[in-house]
């Protein structure tokens, strides 16, 4: 966990050494130019801050731990449960499109955490993007007063607000859970 912290460029989504204005070559990787290295992290914990880690981490935040590589799919799930919509789930083509990012046990837990009280906005084609953004964007707000949370969202794009979205809490552990059960 102190790895996220420490050394964020490392782990961060090229948007957000895109965000710091750094455009990197096709040829650069994090360890083939230290200087550069720490330049990124230090900028990196100067916007994103550092909050200190708790000496022990309780069964929330050590599952978090385990979602550190299934963040993405974490937060496409958030995204899809404030969608709202069971046309995403039960439509043969936006079924498609999950299938590639979702395992199909994910996507019928989902269907079955869904209220379907919103009909379809987005094309197949745009709903992994806004699911995911949405997603993040709830993460965010949560990872403000979760410090491993905020630690590993730098593996995710930065999202420009916060949302203030209800997402039932029984429904973000479930989540958690079961994208969790593939590391123990």
């Amino acid at each position: 966990m102190h790895r996220y912290l420490r050394t964020p460029a490392r782990y961060a989504h090229p948007r957000w050494l895109t965000l710091l204005g750094f455009t990197s070559e096709a040829t650069w990787y994090y360890g083939a130019n230290p200087p550069l290295d720490r330049c990124l992290n230090r900028a990196l914990r100067a916007r994103r801050g550092t909050p200190p880690l708790p000496v022990m981490l309780s069964p929330r935040q050590q599952r978090m731990v385990q979602l550190a590589p299934r963040l993405q799919a974490f937060a496409l799930a958030a995204g899809l449960l404030v969608l709202d919509c069971n046309d995403y789930f039960l439509l043969p083509d936006y079924r498609r499109k999950l299938l590639h990012l979702l395992d199909d046990g994910l996507i019928r837990q989902l269907f079955g955490l869904c209220r379907g009280s919103n009909r379809a906005l987005f094309s197949p084609a745009q709903l992994a993007e806004v699911a995911l953004q949405l997603g993040t964007a709830v993460l965010s707000r949560a990872g403000r007063s979760d410090p491993v949370l905020h630690a590993l969202l730098i593996t995710l794009a930065p999202c420009e607000r916060a949302l203030w979205v209800p997402v039932p809490a029984p429904a973000m552990n479930f989540l958690e859970r079961t994208l969790c059960t593939g590391f123990r």
